[in-house]
């Protein structure tokens, strides 16, 4: 697994150590592990692991009991008492029960059929496309997004990617024929463009690291700044 940054919160396995003991009894081991090793954050672009949340599930869901089909192995008792462990880019929400301790459920956005897993990473990996597997913390994140809008034109983003290829050395790439997304350990981020609307690139850094994002920002608002120059 890449790890998109060397900054993780210090504070992360303090954190984890005081849950409530009844609830870190229906945490996975796993779950548990990678929270006190790593903390929160985007596992492979696509799960969104938090800190457990009690209250999420059944506030959210109370009053909406026939989204799922329940049965005996997870029914609305179960739903109403799970906590929120995780969720996805497509809305699929990951999480257990307290009256089921020992399994991890996916609560699905586009299916009624409640899945059932014996751990977390069981339950991670059956919902992530094939792919490079990086995890991208919330430690400290901070954005910067460059705007390729100009007037009633787009700037050519084709150009500034190309110019950003040939100057820039990265770490680690992921979607690099559709959406490419460049990571960079040093400042603990990655650039992301966006060539499907082709209408900005967006910067990801920890605030900690920024003066190491600068020299990528002040060379992707240069490259911008040519093309608006006449004749581009």
């Amino acid at each position: 697994m890449y790890l998109t940054t060397r900054l993780l919160d210090p504070n992360r396995q303090a954190f984890v150590d005081g849950f409530d003991a009844a609830l870190r009894t229906v945490l996975p081991p796993d779950y548990l592990g990678f929270l006190r090793k790593f903390g929160t954050g985007t596992y492979a672009g696509e799960v969104n692991i938090g800190y457990p949340d009690q209250a999420v599930i059944p506030t959210t869901f109370g009053d909406y009991l026939d989204l799922w089909v329940f049965d005996d192995a997870y029914n609305e008792t179960d739903l109403l008492q799970s906590t929120q462990l995780a969720s996805t880019a497509n809305g699929d929400i990951l999480c257990v029960a307290s009256t089921r301790e020992g399994q991890v459920f996916v609560l699905p956005r586009h299916s009624e059929i409640v899945n059932s897993y014996p751990s977390f990473f069981d339950a991670v990996n059956a919902l992530l496309p094939a792919g490079e597997v990086y995890f991208d913390p919330v430690f400290e994140a901070a954005w910067e997004q460059i705007s390729l809008v100009e007037d009633t034109r787009l700037l050519d983003i084709d150009a500034l990617h190309q110019a950003f290829l040939v100057h820039l050395r990265t770490d680690f790439v992921t979607n690099v024929t559709t959406q490419p997304r460049y990571f960079f350990q040093a400042f603990g981020g990655w650039v992301f463009f966006d060539l499907v609307y082709r209408n900005g690139i967006t910067v990801k850094y920890q605030q900690s690291l920024a003066p190491l994002v600068q020299p990528v920002l002040e060379f992707l608002y240069q490259q911008a700044a040519r093309l608006r120059e006449p004749g581009s």
